[in-house]
């Protein structure tokens, strides 16, 4: 793994907001004033942000995303932006302890965020639940309560399984999730399935599984992290970038997330 490279490549096709997301990665160094308000000026008055898929919607799938990008600027729960992130996804968590998106988008919804379909709804509820059991501040026992809510939801599919049905990103959110809320033997019931799935996980998935359970408390030496590290240094291509399963525009992003879930596992 070479980070020379990779800092290379997305300080030439990166653009500024990036930038600043690498020198954090790299260095520490907290986003300027400026960085921060291009992050965060998307956010919609309710707290949520909108996705590519339906403008002038607050999506659960991209704010979920959002905080998962925030990371890699050093933001948290003290931010309030993030806070107000945290009590949108608590807002639009159904009766039953799950979220899905509104009903009218499912035409245009893409399959991990389609409204009646039971496998998006239990990847949103396993991504909205880690986010409010990861960010919760302690003071703040509503937003935790949320995240127990979601964690019920799913246990009743883990009966008789070693996986969620549903995407697999589902499984290491959840796993985070029963993780942060101190129920480590739930969790421990998905990592074995995860880690015979490594080999064909893309970059992009082994990053995001990387930085969910490293921030969720799980030891770097876990051997589903040093499987997945291992794995995920192995796919940077000669100029630097790590390639995107999702195309070459999306080269830039997955090429940070890779550097920051290699940090996680201090292969950086």
């Amino acid at each position: 793994m070479n980070p020379i490279t990779a800092a290379a490549y997305i300080e030439q096709r990166g653009d500024p907001l990036q930038r600043a997301r690498l020198r954090y990665i790299y260095y520490r160094q907290p986003p300027t004033d400026e960085a921060l308000h291009q992050f965060l000026g998307g956010q919609r008055p309710d707290g949520g942000w909108q996705s590519a898929w339906a403008p002038n919607y607050s999506s659960i799938d991209t704010t979920c995303a959002m905080l998962f990008r925030a990371e890699q600027l050093g933001l948290g729960a003290s931010e309030p932006a993030l806070l107000r992130a945290l009590h949108f996804l608590t807002r639009r968590q159904q009766a039953d302890g799950a979220w899905e998106e509104a009903p009218n988008l499912s035409s245009l919804a893409p399959p991990m965020a389609l409204p009646g379909s039971r496998e998006a709804r239990l990847f949103l509820t396993a991504s909205a639940g880690y986010w409010l059991a990861r960010l919760a501040p302690p003071d703040m026992g509503s937003l935790r309560e949320s995240a127990g809510r979601a964690a019920a939801v799913l246990q009743t599919y883990m009966a008789g399984r070693d996986r969620l049905p549903s995407f697999m990103p589902a499984d290491w959110l959840a796993a985070g999730m029963w993780q942060c809320l101190g129920r480590a033997e739930v969790a421990n019931r998905l990592y074995p399935f995860m880690e015979s799935r490594v080999p064909e996980m893309s970059a992009g998935q082994l990053a995001w599984l990387i930085v969910t359970l490293r921030g969720a408390g799980l030891d770097a030496n876990h051997t589903l992290l040093t499987a997945a590290g291992t794995r995920l240094a192995e796919l940077q291509a000669d100029d630097g970038r790590w390639p995107s399963a999702e195309g070459p525009a999306r080269d830039v992003e997955d090429t940070l997330d890779a550097l920051f879930a290699l940090r996680q596992v201090n292969r950086l």
